[in-house]
């Protein structure tokens, strides 16, 4: 055994025994069908479902409108919540440790009929990870623009931390040690994101250069993760994640401003209708790209492992093509077109 195997299987010893379901028994001592319903259908709990629900929002009403901070909060929002990803979920494949049996189970949870629980492991929660990344951010958001008072900002932010955390309890799904450890990677990106997330966000956006870098940093992540199998959920998550945030950085800010020119909103459209239109717009135009994704992967050779292989790079291209369309067409702009 090496070196690294070593203190890794140490580490691994040391988390196990905290690994208990005492924190998911006490949860589900509140269970009632009316708190089943609302932790199985809940939309913000960190799922697929607040993606397509909040960054339409705030990439259509949002944004400042600024040249120079055109995408600014999207991409950093999706900049935590994909590191959140990789780094919790490629620990999750290296220390292989469990989650709470299948009988404490309330619901599955499944995306593409695949049910990521059964498939993924247990510690870190990526749930628990991303909503501190996504709290936070939010919330400085909303107390910057002096929209809501701070104190209630960061009430709110915790509240939601809060909320998504106890849902992994009370649906079986995650032990407490599973959210502390998510809780802490979580820390650490925000406390990153705090000192030098700004720059480098800016830095990302400012010129071709800081798009290549931003690009071959994010495949040079992608390319190390402990597990790059087309089968594997906790993979294909991180490759969406990362798809997104690289197509916010390619087709916004100031180096993005003449090769994807961004079309705005038309003044004295109907917030409410176009929001509709451009949900179910963005629907279609999502359902197309998938179908013909997957009908290109198949006739494509399967080529290499990893990200050389096309159903593998799959989740990424089709992530990073509809953030694309998302940040470069405002649903106002249907609605005039339909009018």
């Amino acid at each position: 055994m090496s070196t690294g195997d070593g203190a890794l299987a140490g580490l691994r010893s040391r988390i196990l025994p905290t690994i208990r379901w005492d924190g998911v028994h006490a949860a589900q001592r509140l269970r009632c069908g009316a708190c089943d319903a609302w932790f199985t259908h809940c939309p913000l709990l960190g799922n697929e479902v607040q993606y397509v629900l909040l960054l339409p929002f705030l990439a259509w009403y949002a944004e400042s409108g600024d040249a120079v901070d055109d995408g600014r909060t999207v991409r950093q929002l999706l900049a935590l919540t994909w590191l959140a990803t990789f780094w919790n979920n490629a620990a999750k494949d290296v220390l292989c440790l469990p989650r709470p049996p299948r009988s404490l189970r309330v619901a599955a949870e499944t995306v593409d009929g695949k049910d990521h629980v059964t498939q993924q492991y247990g510690f870190p929660s990526t749930h628990s990870a991303a909503a501190l990344g996504q709290a936070y951010l939010l919330a400085r958001e909303s107390a910057a623009r002096g929209l809501v008072s701070p104190s209630l900002c960061w009430g709110a932010a915790a509240a939601h931390v809060a909320h998504v955390c106890f849902s992994r309890l009370y649906m079986g799904v995650h032990a407490a040690a599973d959210l502390v450890g998510g809780l802490a990677i979580a820390a650490v990106l925000v406390g990153l994101h705090a000192a030098v997330g700004e720059a480098v966000d800016a830095a990302s956006v400012a010129s071709g250069w800081g798009q290549l870098c931003t690009v071959a940093l994010s495949l040079a992540l992608l390319s190390v993760y402990p597990d790059t199998s087309e089968e594997n959920t906790a993979y294909t998550e991180a490759l969406a994640l990362a798809g997104l945030h690289l197509g916010a950085c390619l087709s916004t800010g100031p180096a993005a401003m003449h090769a994807f020119p961004r079309l705005t909103a038309v003044p004295g459209a109907s917030a409410a209708v176009s929001y509709v239109v451009g949900l179910v717009a963005l629907g279609v135009f999502r359902q197309l790209l998938s179908v013909v994704s997957k009908a290109l992967v198949r006739s494509l050779p399967k080529g290499g492992g990893g990200l050389a292989s096309p159903a593998v790079a799959r989740p990424l291209v089709v992530s990073l093509i509809t953030a694309s369309y998302l940040l470069t067409l405002h649903p106002t702009q249907l609605v005039a077109w339909a009018a």
